[in-house]
């Protein structure tokens, strides 16, 4: 792709813009870890030690979760509720997430 915006896949929704995919997102690539104005100054070296030393270590949880059980049986979305399992299951997930700590390993 030529990175250009043009085409099919971007004629879409305007509330729902698509945007190009932002590689550091999470800005753990080492040269945004670095001071810019030093990054410049240092010689080919010693900018080899900076983004060396710059590597990020810590590690990222995504967590994907679903929405509960909800009542299909009627035809208007707006009566589409959470039925009581589905209540019983984000009252659980609410209970599980605030439990996860960070840095911490779930089984």
């Amino acid at each position: 792709m030529d990175g250009s915006l043009e085409g099919p896949m971007y004629n879409n929704d305007q509330h729902f813009p698509i945007k190009p995919w932002d590689h550091n997102w999470d800005f753990r690539d080492p040269l945004s870890l670095i001071d810019p104005s030093k990054y410049e100054k240092a010689d080919e070296e010693t900018r080899k030690q900076m983004l060396e030393k710059a590597r990020p270590t810590a590690t990222r949880n995504i967590f994907l979760i679903r929405h509960g059980q909800y009542d299909l049986k009627k035809n208007d979305p707006s009566t589409h509720i959470l039925t009581e399992l589905g209540r019983e299951q984000a009252a659980l997930l609410g209970k599980r997430l605030s439990e996860t700590r960070r840095g911490a390993v779930s089984p």
